[in-house]
């Protein structure tokens, strides 16, 4: 038999709850905690998980598309801002050719999304390190600024079951913030 996440999710947080929760000392605080942040770990992964591939590429798409758009306004840059700008370049062409594939690797995602987040986090640094840079830090600040609204709406969302949103219930759904999935990955 084939045992599914879902069940060994549920398996898993039922022990917790049933079994190994009223079985720690209740006046040992730290323990009591720790068993509740398992059991609440546990809860969020089975939230989660259905979800995953979904926001991996979303995320991609998206690191895609803050790499373009930073590489855009970087055209002209020379110097360490230009080095630093073609190998974010390259990145972006490694995650568009990844998101025009019908299926990908869950780990791929993943790892082609960190590499652009890296290298956009170099650009960002040599753009504010480099004089030679200085006329463009405005217009950087500007893309990094708008491309972080949406991550940090999404990222909010995607944890709101956690409990540290007061107003849990005005936010969107994950679903609705997350691109649907098509014959490429994605649909921009």
């Amino acid at each position: 038999m084939l045992m599914r996440y879902e069940i060994q999710l549920q398996t898993m947080t039922k022990a917790m709850v049933d079994t190994v929760l009223p079985a720690v000392d209740p006046l040992n605080a730290l323990a009591q905690e720790q068993c509740r942040l398992v059991i609440g770990t546990l809860m969020l992964m089975a939230e989660q998980l259905p979800l995953q591939y979904r926001f991996d590429c979303d995320e991609l798409t998206r690191m895609v598309a803050f790499a373009d758009e930073l590489g855009a306004a970087l055209e002209d840059c020379t110097g360490t801002v230009a080095d630093a700008s073609s190998a974010l370049t390259a990145s972006a062409v490694a995650g568009r050719e990844l998101l025009s594939r019908p299926t990908a690797d869950p780990t791929d995602l993943v790892t082609v999304a960190r590499a652009i987040r890296t290298a956009l986090d170099h650009v960002i640094d040599a753009v504010f390190t480099d004089d030679c840079a200085r006329a463009y830090r405005a217009d950087v600040h500007r893309v990094v600024l708008d491309h972080s609204r949406g991550e940090i709406l999404r990222d909010r969302v995607w944890t709101r079951s956690q409990g540290f949103e007061p107003d849990a219930e005005e936010l969107p759904t994950i679903e609705s913030l997350l691109l649907p999935l098509t014959s490429g990955l994605v649909t921009k």
